[in-house]
C-alpha cells in the first residue's frame, strides 16, 4: 500500500509540474500570438521550429527516451550503477554521431528542404524561414543529449528534476518573446531573436540535468566490458519506434503543408490550435505515463505481468476521467478561450476565426491521443513494437486520406476533424489488441468508461448554456471579466462531473 501511495502522491507532483509547465508554455503562445499573429513572419518562425523540433525532439529524442527507458530499466533492477552510467555514456556518443549527419543533411542541402516543404510559401517567407533554421539547427545535436539523461535520471527515481528541465526551457524561451514585446524590436528581427533564444533554452536543459548527473557520485568503472550494452541492442526498440515517431511527424507536416495553400497565417494559426489540444495531454497523460512507465517496464522485466496489467488498467481509467471532460470544454467553449489568450496585438478577429475553426476537430481528438500514447507505454514496457507500428501506419495513411478529403470540401478545419477520426481509429485498435493484457477485468472498465460518458452529460449542458450567455453579454465586458466569467464555467461543470463521477461510483 505504502508504494502504492508514494507513486500516486508522485503522479501528483508531476501533474503539478507540468501544471506550472502548460502555464509558462501558454503564456509563450499567447506572446507569441501577440508578437507574431498570424502573419507571414508567424509561418516562417512556426516552419523553421517544426522542421528543427520534429527531428531532434519529437523524433529521434523521444525515440532515445523509449528505448533508453527500458534498457535503463533493467540495468538499475540489478543494482550496476556502473552499468547504468557507462550506457549512458555510450548512448550520448551513439546518438551524436547519428544527429551529426542529420544536422549536416539539413545545413547543406536547406534551400532545396524549405523550398520543397513550404511549396506555398512567398519567396520571402521561403528566405527567412532559411535564416531561422541555420540558428535553430545546434537544436538537432542538443536535444538527444537530453533525453537520455532525463531517462537516466527516471530510471533512477528522479522525476521532479527531470520534469523541471521542461520548465526551463519554456522560460527562456518565453524570456525571448517578452524581451521583443517589451522593448517593440520589429517582428523582422525579433524572429531571429527568439530562434537564438530557443537554442538557449535547450543548452540550458543540458546544464541542469547533467549538473544533477555528475553532482553524484561518478561511479568506478570496471575493467572487464562486460558492463556495456550488446552491438545493436540499444536500436532495437529506437529503429521501430522512430518509424512510428516519423510517420506521426509526416501527418503534421501534411497539416502544414495544406495549410500553407491557404490564407497566410494558417500554419501559425493551426500551430496555436494543436499546441491548445496538446495541453491537456502534456499536463495528465504525460505525468501518468513518466511515472509509470519505468514501472511498467519493471514488471515486464521481471515477468510480472499481472501487476503490469493492474498499473495500464488504472492508468487507462484515469487517462480517461482526466481527458473527457477537457475535451468537451475546449470544443464548446473554444472562442472565449482563444478570445482570452490570444485576442490581441496582432492576433485579430480573422486569427480568431481560423484558429477556433481547426481547434474544433483537434480538441476532438485528445481522448484518442492519450489512449493511444497511454497503450504505447505497454507496449513498450514489454518492447513488442511490431503491433503498434503497424496500427500507426494504417491510421496515418487514413488521416492523409480523410484530409485532404476534408480540406477539399470544408476547408482547413478539415485538417483537425482528420486529426480526430484518425485518432479514435489509432486508439480503437490499440486497444483491441491490447486487450488480451486486461481480459479478466476488461468487462468492468468498460461500464466504468461508459459511466464517464454519462457524467459528462451535465458538465456538456452547463458549457453549453454558459457560451450562450457568453454569446450574449459577457463578450463586451473586460479581460479580467471574460477570463473569470470562463473560469467560473468551468469550474462549475467540472464540479457536476465529479459529483456526478461520485454518484456513479466511478471513483
Amino acid at each position: 500500500m505504502k508504494k502504492n501511495f508514494n507513486y500516486s502522491k508522485l503522479v501528483v507532483i508531476i501533474v503539478v509540474i507540468n501544471i506550472i509547465l502548460a502555464v509558462l508554455a501558454l503564456l509563450k503562445d499567447m506572446f507569441m500570438a501577440s508578437y507574431f499573429g498570424t502573419t507571414v513572419n508567424a509561418d516562417a518562425f512556426t516552419l523553421s521550429f517544426f522542421i528543427t523540433d520534429m527531428l531532434g525532439n519529437n523524433l529521434i529524442a523521444n525515440a532515445i527516451a523509449v528505448s533508453c527507458v527500458p534498457l535503463f530499466t533493467k540495468i538499475y533492477a540489478d543494482n550496476d550503477e556502473y552499468k547504468l552510467y557507462d550506457n549512458l555514456i555510450k548512448v550520448n556518443i551513439s546518438y551524436f554521431i547519428l544527429t551529426l549527419i542529420s544536422f549536416l543533411m539539413l545545413l547543406i542541402f536547406r534551400d532545396q528542404i524549405i523550398s520543397k516543404l513550404a511549396s506555398g510559401f512567398t519567396n520571402e517567407t521561403i528566405n527567412i524561414s532559411i535564416q531561422l533554421l541555420i540558428i535553430l539547427l545546434p537544436i538537432i545535436l542538443i536535444y538527444p543529449i537530453v533525453t537520455s539523461g532525463i531517462s537516466y535520471l527516471q530510471v533512477k527515481g528522479k522525476f521532479i528534476i527531470s520534469s523541471l528541465a521542461a520548465i526551463l526551457y519554456n522560460f527562456i524561451f518565453l524570456l525571448g518573446i517578452v524581451y521583443c514585446a517589451f522593448f517593440k524590436i520589429p517582428v523582422s528581427k525579433g524572429l531571429f531573436i527568439v530562434a537564438y533564444s530557443v537554442v538557449a533554452a535547450v543548452l540550458a536543459m543540458v546544464i541542469l540535468l547533467y549538473w544533477k548527473i555528475i553532482k553524484e557520485k561518478k561511479p568506478s568503472r570496471r575493467k572487464d566490458k562486460k558492463h556495456l550494452m550488446k552491438r545493436g541492442e540499444i536500436y532495437k526498440l529506437f529503429i521501430p519506434y522512430c518509424a512510428i515517431l516519423l510517420l506521426s511527424q509526416f501527418v503534421l507536416y501534411y497539416e502544414r503543408y495544406l495549410a500553407s495553400f491557404f490564407q497566410g497565417g494558417s500554419v501559425a494559426a493551426l500551430n496555436y490550435a494543436y499546441r491548445l489540444s496538446q495541453f491537456p495531454i502534456w499536463v495528465f497523460v504525460s505525468a501518468i505515463a513518466t511515472v509509470l512507465f519505468p514501472r511498467m517496464a519493471k514488471h515486464n522485466s521481471e515477468g510480472d505481468l499481472k501487476s503490469l496489467a493492474e498499473v495500464f488498467k488504472n492508468a487507462l481509467l484515469w487517462v480517461f476521467i482526466l481527458t473527457m471532460p477537457v475535451t468537451f470544454i475546449l470544443y464548446i467553449l473554444r472562442n472565449p478561450i482563444i478570445s482570452i489568450l490570444f485576442l490581441r496585438g496582432a492576433f485579430d478577429s480573422s486569427s480568431l476565426k481560423i484558429t477556433s475553426e481547426i481547434l474544433a476537430g483537434y480538441s476532438l481528438a485528445i481522448i484518442g491521443l492519450s489512449i493511444s500514447a497511454l497503450c504505447m507505454k505497454l507496449y513498450l514496457a514489454r518492447e513488442e513494437i511490431k503491433t503498434p507500428l503497424l496500427i500507426f501506419i494504417i491510421s496515418s495513411i487514413i488521416n492523409i486520406i480523410i484530409d485532404f478529403f476534408l480540406v477539399s470540401r470544408i476547408g482547413i478545419k478539415g485538417v483537425g476533424y482528420g486529426a480526430a477520426i484518425s485518432s479514435i481509429i489509432n486508439a480503437t485498435l490499440m486497444l483491441l489488441l491490447i486487450k488480451i493484457e486486461i481480459k479478466d477485468s476488461f468487462h468492468k472498465i468498460t461500464i466504468k468508461l461508459l459511466k464517464c460518458v454519462v457524467s459528462n452529460l451535465i458538465l456538456i449542458v452547463i458549457c453549453v448554456f454558459g457560451l450562450q450567455i457568453w454569446n450574449l453579454n459577457i463578450i463586451r465586458m473586460n479581460l479580467i471579466s471574460q477570463l473569470a466569467y470562463i473560469g467560473a464555467v468551468a469550474l462549475l461543470s467540472i464540479s457536476a462531473y465529479v459529483i456526478s463521477l461520485r454518484c456513479l461510483k466511478v471513483i
